[in-house]
């Protein structure tokens, strides 16, 4: 018994070793690391490569393949509901085939049902969605294009992308450094924000006119420096200007004041109650182009007081608008 418990800890060790060491290390390393004989460590990688995805290459080093390896978790009650929600809001705004998403949602479920069977059964359910989802242009690229992300930024490898560019009508290839891939919930979408070294500088990508994405052997680093929050901290949703971010002022009406400050709209916004009831919303956004169909969905109940740009434009749709509904 002693035994199998002290093989138990030395196996947890060896796990954890790899993990922190992905460039891998030689059998002799190992062993002195862990302070045992070669011989008791090749007993052990063997054995452990039949639960772990434990691989040795041509120079005899052996390492843990991390897109392959499974964490263990362990979730208390509020944690499952925490995830169950998420499910929900996963599979209601990123509507393509995505058999990676289904599996993952699987597991959860089954690992939860027999503590908490309703929360499993939600889980379930969205896998489901993502499983019976229409693939894409029929081909399930989009999973695809994940998977490939995924693998590159873990092993921190570069990327080919090919990108069809709305302003110049045409397909652009970039060298790209993935660093995120970032959702966003108003366009039901997703987008990839990395370094594009030819142009020394982050772009963002729009999954949707990804044409095709190469995994290549380059290697990068991401700066330590660099958090996806504050890069997107002057952002609407997605759209990032290198400007200054430009104060947008709104102001609504009685009648949706309420439902305005039930809800926190972005980071840097303030509500200022107005004489008659009314509301004046303010915030800094980098690119304000991007509220344009949110400001649109409030309809007479909001007017834009800045800037003047942004006011002109709205105005000018309304017009339109209206013309269409003379006709």
């Amino acid at each position: 018994m002693k035994r199998a418990i002290v093989r138990s800890g030395r196996f947890k060790r060896l796990e954890m070793l790899l993990l922190s060491h992905p460039e891998g290390l030689v059998r002799a390393e190992i062993a002195r690391r862990l302070a045992v004989s070669k011989p008791t460590i090749g007993r052990d990688i063997d054995e452990l490569s039949s639960e772990l995805p434990i691989w040795e290459d041509d120079s005899r080093k052996i390492y843990l393949n991390k897109v392959a390896y499974l964490n263990e978790v362990h979730l208390n009650s509020e944690e499952i509901q925490a995830v169950s929600i998420a499910s929900r809001l996963l599979c209601r705004k990123i509507r393509f085939h995505y058999p990676a998403a289904a599996s993952a949602l699987r597991k959860l479920s089954s690992v939860v049902e027999g503590y908490a069977e309703d929360f499993s059964r939600t889980i379930r359910r969205s896998a489901e969605i993502f499983d019976t989802a229409v693939p894409d242009d029929g081909s399930g690229k989009y999973g695809k294009f994940i998977n490939i992300l995924t693998a590159a930024m873990i092993n921190k490898k570069a990327v080919r992308i090919t990108h069809y560019s709305l302003r110049k009508g045409e397909a652009d290839s970039h060298l790209l450094h993935p660093y995120h891939v970032e959702p966003y919930a108003e366009g039901n979408s997703l987008h990839v924000l990395g370094f594009v070294p030819e142009i020394n500088d982050i772009r963002i990508f729009k999954f949707e006119r990804i044409m095709r994405i190469e995994l290549l052997t380059d290697t990068y680093s991401i700066p330590s420096d660099f958090d996806i929050d504050d890069f997107l901290k002057d952002a609407w949703g997605i759209w990032k200007k290198n400007d200054k971010p430009e104060v947008v002022e709104l102001l609504f009406s009685e009648a949706v004041k309420y439902r305005v400050m039930a809800t926190r709209w972005h980071r840097s916004q303030e509500l200022m109650e107005q004489p008659g009831g009314r509301l004046l919303w303010r915030c800094r956004i980098s690119a304000p182009e991007e509220m344009v169909p949110w400001i649109r969905g409030w309809g007479a109940d909001v007017v834009v007081v800045s800037p003047s740009w942004l006011r002109e434009k709205i105005r000018d749709e309304i017009q339109k608008m209206a013309e269409n509904y003379r006709k």
